[in-house]
């Protein structure tokens, strides 16, 4: 496992001589972590790790002093319960140009999966998803439960393809997605979340939630997504959609594997002003839909759980 995870240092996130490593973790992911920081350390890379108290929510922020230790990184690892990506501590850290590895909810097997993919071919095929969403917009979403309509204008997508080499860029592993936020109030409609769901796994039930400008107004089905919708004025906005894009990917109960799968599609809710959008929340939750459609202007782009651009080269 040291040997995969010096070959990610490398080769996912270029890192180079002399450049400083921060592992960041928590004590139920302290096992992966010891991986990274024991591989950094072979390459003679001053590194550290940082072990800090488990946190439920993504956008959950870390302590002052592993925000000071991050933004004195050139490479961050954050392999923790829940993910760092939300957190002010990580943006502040690429703002100063540090590259970011995210491994939110990995496990050993997750990462040997990892490693088998083919992260140029994975990017080809995201950017192309990118490409379609930044020109379109407008978006919709059809489920069994009926359709939502959201608008894409004036947003800019989040292409995922398991490499940071760029200054002030993240990546997470497994990856493959592309995400957007979308104007957080002109979404309306019906939709039905059928797979898993963040802090709470797989539904009692398929769940259909009713939707009008930006805001869930009624749930269907697992009263559980009620309850988190009722955390904070903003938890129950709109905040992100996004397309998984990796044929490697398999459907599983962990999101940090399920939401890449191609052609998938999920939902969130919550904060997004770390990405892109104004909503500003205690929460950032995942919710996965499957077997469904999403058309950019008219035209799929997935249609009933298939990735229609893309493919193999």
């Amino acid at each position: 496992m040291i040997d995969l995870a010096q070959k990610i240092l490398k080769e996912n996130l270029g890192v180079k001589k002399d450049e400083k490593i921060c592992v960041v973790t928590d004590e139920d992911k302290l096992s992966i972590a010891k991986y990274f920081f024991e591989a950094a350390s072979k390459m003679n890379n001053e590194t550290l790790l940082a072990l800090t108290p488990l946190r439920r929510y993504h956008n959950e922020e870390l302590n002052s002093l592993t925000e000071s230790l991050m933004m004195a990184s050139d490479v961050i690892v954050g392999a923790t319960s829940a993910s760092i990506t939300h957190t002010q501590a990580r943006i502040k850290a690429s703002r100063k140009g540090a590259r970011t590895l995210i491994l939110r909810g990995v496990s050993e097997d997750l990462l040997k999966k990892a490693g088998e993919v083919d992260y140029q071919e994975l990017k080809w095929v995201t950017e192309q998803v990118a490409d379609i969403f930044n020109k379109g917009k407008e978006g919709i979403i059809e489920t069994s439960a009926g359709t939502l309509e959201f608008s894409l204008q004036g947003r800019k997508s989040i292409p995922l393809y398991g490499m940071a080499l760029e200054k002030g860029t993240f990546c997470a592993l497994p990856d493959g997605e592309c995400a957007i936020t979308p104007d957080e109030v002109k979404t309306n409609g019906v939709l039905l979340i059928n797979g898993p769901v963040d802090n709470i796994g797989w539904l009692k039930e398929p769940t259909i939630l009713e939707i009008r400008e930006g805001k869930v107004v009624s749930v269907d089905g697992d009263r559980r997504l009620e309850n988190i919708f009722q955390r904070d004025i903003n938890s129950s906005v709109v905040c992100e959609i996004a397309v998984g894009t990796s044929r490697w990917a398999s459907l599983e109960e962990n999101l940090a594997m399920a939401k890449k799968v191609m052609g998938s599609i999920h939902i969130a809710f919550g904060d997004n002003h770390t990405i892109g959008g104004k909503i500003r929340s205690a929460i950032h939750i995942d919710a996965m839909i499957l077997n469904s459609t999403l058309k950019v202007d008219g035209s799929p782009l997935v249609e009933d759980g298939q990735l229609l651009t893309g493919g193999h080269r």
